[in-house]
């Protein structure tokens, strides 16, 4: 399988991909919230496309053989790295693409490395821990932050 990770940037993603993209990335998010949640779908699309322009450079785009594929932010404070946005468009989905952009994470920094993942994400907590991570801190009844720490023999 071609697959390629590139840095996003507007020049490699059209307008329809985006659009694409962050439709399909809310419909999947708005999937982990009840009829009562208090971010409906049109709040989780403001939300995605501010964090979208405000951590543009952290992006990395996943196309297979050119196709887009998925997306993932990977940024750090100085201390940690954290992987946010982790999204692979259905259809590329069950390929090992996911497990391959945390792999990426993994060997391109020896810093900890946090995710926060929803508990209703049972396909993603199981990724994280196949891969290492360990819960870290429940941050609210749904919402807890998983930990990977390369000096942490755990």
């Amino acid at each position: 399988m071609d697959v390629k990770f590139l840095p996003m940037d507007e020049s490699l993603l059209s307008v329809t991909e985006l659009r694409t993209l962050v439709s399909e990335a809310v419909i999947s998010a708005a999937d982990f919230f009840s009829a009562g949640a208090d971010m409906c779908g049109d709040d989780l699309r403001s939300d995605l496309l501010l964090r979208l322009k405000g951590h543009l450079q952290d992006y990395v785009l996943i196309r297979v053989r050119g196709e887009l594929a998925g997306v993932y932010c990977f940024y750090g404070d100085g201390a940690s790295m954290t992987i946010h946005d982790l999204y692979i468009i259905p259809e590329y989905r069950c390929r090992g693409l996911a497990t391959k952009a945390v792999e990426r994470c993994i060997s391109s920094t020896e810093q900890p490395i946090f995710v926060q993942l929803y508990n209703a994400d049972r396909f993603s907590i199981s990724l994280f821990k196949r891969m290492g991570f360990r819960r870290e801190k429940e941050l609210s009844v749904s919402l807890c932050r998983w930990l990977y720490d390369n000096c942490d023999p755990f």
